[in-house]
């Protein structure tokens, strides 16, 4: 192809019409330019498609995440209600006209647990990645909200429980004393 457009270029100049050659290499400018910016469209259309499948990829993870995180709320409120439903048969036992001080001692000996295990960790690792590559602002605007609005109340929720867990623990050391 090369050698075509080079025996042409020869054979204009070695004729001495230069009109053509010019018409000729301005085409070829033309043909040039064409070309580049075709392999530029194909370029961006490369990258947009690469960039659609990542965020399809990235939209799958944070479902995922989702799904895990629905699970582990599920056996945490399993958990709450098996705890609340013994908390409630110790009022009951302990409002009792008939209790004495040996069912009291027996109750917070050996029945009652003052640990707590309900508390949730959330999984942000699809969350964390796309903010630190970056590729967070790839996503549509509305999955960005909704995404900065559930990591708020993550985070609303780890600030109750900090604040919960130093009240709870408050009461029991001041009930153990």
């Amino acid at each position: 192809m090369i050698r075509l457009f080079r025996k042409i270029r020869h054979r204009l100049l070695g004729e001495g019409n230069y009109g053509i050659y010019i018409l000729y290499a301005s085409g070829e400018i033309v043909l040039v330019v064409v070309g580049i910016l075709l392999a530029l469209q194909i370029d961006n259309w490369s990258g947009n498609r690469k960039q659609e499948t990542q965020n399809l990829s990235y939209e799958h993870l944070l479902a995922v995440d989702l799904v895990q995180d629905t699970l582990m709320i599920n056996v945490k409120l399993d958990m709450l209600v098996h705890d609340t439903t013994q908390l409630s048969s110790f009022i009951i036992s302990m409002s009792s006209d008939k209790v004495t001080i040996d069912t009291l001692i027996q109750i917070a000996r050996y029945k009652f647990n003052p640990w707590i295990y309900a508390t949730a960790i959330f999984n942000s690792n699809t969350f964390s990645s796309l903010r630190s590559t970056g590729d967070f602002n790839y996503l549509n605007p509305l999955l960005q909200s909704q995404l900065l609005a559930l990591n708020e109340l993550h985070q609303g929720y780890y600030s109750s429980v900090q604040v919960d867990v130093k009240n709870y623990l408050d009461q029991t050391i001041y009930y153990s004393q």
